[in-house]
């Protein structure tokens, strides 16, 4: 009977298999556990055997791991992994990793904050269940799914930073975000799906990136404590008229680049709220001043320069031209009117550069429309003004400039004999002056 038994044992015993393939230590030297996945090219974290909640304090996961003299990616961490390790203060996610399982960090109660990296593509199903001590997340640009309860129970949730390139209604169905306070949706965020931030009652700061071109219906509607809303799209964004519906945008305070506060305060729904200011950047009163940038325009490109090395450029382009409306025929003027300053950390932003750039028929007579191609011989002209002096560049040798107030009078005259010619005018700074340019009118704002 003994040997019965026994004989029964050994053959049980291989069925107990672990959990884990490997386990190999972290440059903390901390023991991680693997599987082999995608026969064996790749890895996974996972957890010890049967049992869990091992891993604790800090845990870096590597980007690779080196086993028996072979290299493998880790590529994902497993259903359960760090499930109920309510001693793990801090994960650090590698950039090869591309999915987190269900009930990854479930229960992680030490757990304060967690970045995933760009390389994410989806996170599964209470992925951070009742993670109660985490007060910030940061969801990198390429999360495209979040599993049904995967913030579930993250009760102390106050910041949420998102990078993904479309906020979509996949978000606010599965996150929880009733606890929500702040929201910064960085660069790189490229369109707010409708309903994407519907109902989350207690948002007061919304921080919308410069790459923002579209804002869907109710993308934020019922944030009913909303005091503060920062958009640092240089271009206002399509933004649908019910966006803040029930938001109360009249109480509260829009930042936007100074470039294009005007362009805000006549743009609905953005003109409803209380006031629109100018982003003020928190840069040191000592610190130094970009150099303000040059305007260039040759062979159908704008250059903008500026002698501050690694500055970038924040610029506004409006055109006459863009018009509705009814009727049989109506005038063009193809005149476009720059407004362009350069920034760069620690320092503070330029003054703001403009310039407006308008043709000059060359033939009027041989003007037309052939198979639907515009047929328009003209020079480009770009017109710059420091005070009172103006600069305009690209009219033909031997053309006749004369400057005029809004009254018609005369302030300034010319005959150019160069490519750029210099025009001194009695005009002061923020006036509107009038250049007849051979036949063509165009106004200017002095600056």
């Amino acid at each position: 009977m003994k040997k019965q038994l026994l004989f029964i044992l050994m053959i049980l015993l291989p069925m107990v298999a672990n959990a884990h393939d490997i386990a190999v230590k972290n440059v903390d030297g901390v023991t991680i556990y693997y599987n082999y996945i995608n026969n064996r090219t790749e890895l996974a974290v996972t957890y010890r055997d049967t049992s869990k909640g091992e891993y604790t304090g800090n845990v870096i996961i590597p980007e690779e791991v080196t086993f028996m003299s072979a290299t493998r990616k880790v590529t994902s961490i497993s259903n359960d992994a760090f499930n109920k390790c309510s001693n793990l203060t801090s994960i650090t996610i590698p950039n090869s990793v591309t999915s987190i399982g269900n009930s990854a960090f479930s229960e992680c109660s030490s757990l304060t904050s967690i970045t995933i990296p760009n390389s994410v593509t989806s996170i599964e199903s209470r992925a951070f269940n009742k993670c109660s001590s985490l007060t910030s997340i940061t969801i990198g640009s390429s999360v495209t799914s979040i599993g049904r309860f995967a913030f579930n129970g993250c009760t102390g949730l106050s910041s949420l930073n998102m990078l993904c390139e479309v906020i979509g209604t996949w978000l606010t169905g599965q996150l929880a975000l009733k606890s929500i306070t702040e929201i910064i949706l960085g660069e790189g965020v490229r369109i707010i799906k409708e309903n994407a931030f519907k109902g989350c009652t207690n948002i007061k700061s919304i921080d919308i990136g410069s790459t923002v071109t579209s804002i869907e219906s109710r993308a934020f509607s019922g944030t009913d404590k909303l005091t503060e809303v920062i958009c640092r799209a240089t271009t206002v964004p399509e933004t649908d008229r019910t966006a803040f519906e029930n938001s109360y945008p009249n109480y509260a305070t829009l930042h936007v680049p100074a470039i294009c506060q005007t362009a805000y305060k006549e743009a609905a729904p953005w003109a409803e709220f209380k006031e629109i200011v100018a982003i003020i950047q928190d840069i040191p009163d000592d610190a130094e001043q970009c150099a303000t940038p040059t305007i260039s325009y040759q062979n159908g490109k704008l250059t903008f320069e500026s002698i501050t090395e690694g500055v970038e450029y924040q610029y506004q382009i409006t055109d006459d031209d863009i018009k509705t409306g009814v009727g049989s025929e109506l005038s063009l003027n193809a005149t476009y009117h720059i407004s362009v300053y350069a920034t760069k950390n620690g320092y503070k932003n330029s003054d703001i550069a403009t310039a407006t750039l308008c043709w000059i028929d060359q033939k009027p007579a041989a003007e037309g429309i052939t198979d639907a191609v515009a047929n328009v011989p003209a020079n480009a002209v770009l017109i710059q003004s420091v005070g009172g002096i103006l600069s305009v560049s690209g009219v033909p040798v031997g053309t006749a400039i004369g400057v005029y107030d809004l009254s018609g009078k005369m302030t300034g005259y010319v005959k150019t004999t160069s490519k750029t010619t210099v025009i001194a005018t009695s005009l002061r700074s923020g006036e509107i002056g009038v250049l007849k340019i051979g036949d063509k009118s165009v106004k200017y704002m002095v600056q």
